[in-house]
């Protein structure tokens, strides 16, 4: 992913900093793939209480959290490179820091647990946290659909091929985590 960004054309008004904003953006969007994907196998482990479910749901959340933990640290430098310093007030910065931390609590406490229906509706609460919590911080320095916007080409391939990476990592980590056949989740 980094060699695929380093190739990336600069942009107008980022410059060569535009590099660590598709790195940033394509890791949150795969880890967002993640935490939303434990939450729709949440809701399948309720209604068909079931190791296989519950399985991929611990394992797909946990790998959603930690791509998406990558895209959080990223932003980081990419705000101090873009904006000339990381606002720690940043409605997006402090719900993402909520995300990761509830994620880490929640992958924490339920190791542990049994019950693939109470797996289930953690996940399930944890992506809909997840997304009322993005929804509602609102976008401040976060300029809105900046490659969908874009007129360049190379830039929304750059970044395409960068979301595809990041979701090829993403399901890697998957496979890592993901218990064996016959074997407790937690």
């Amino acid at each position: 992913m980094v060699a695929w960004a380093l190739m990336a054309p600069a942009e107008r008004q980022l410059g060569d900093g535009i590099r660590l904003v598709y790195l940033h953006v394509s890791a949150t969007w795969a880890g967002l793939m993640g935490i939303y994907g434990a939450g729709l196998l949440g809701v399948a482990a309720l209604a068909v209480p079931s190791r296989i479910p519950d399985g991929w749901a611990r394992a797909l959340g946990g790998a959603g959290l930690v791509i998406f933990s990558v895209g959080f640290v990223v932003s980081l430098a990419s705000a101090h490179v873009s904006w000339g310093g990381i606002l720690w007030v940043e409605p997006r910065l402090l719900a993402s820091a909520g995300i990761i931390a509830l994620g880490s609590i929640l992958s924490w406490t339920t190791q542990g647990v049994d019950s693939p229906r109470v797996t289930g509706m953690a996940w399930l609460g944890f992506a809909v946290v997840t997304s009322v919590s993005l929804q509602a911080a609102g976008l401040f320095f976060h300029p809105d659909e900046p490659i969908a916007s874009s007129t360049s080409d190379a830039i929304r391939w750059t970044f395409f091929g960068l979301f595809g990476l990041a979701t090829v990592a993403l399901f890697l980590l998957v496979s890592l985590l993901r218990p064996e056949p016959g074997e407790s989740p937690g």
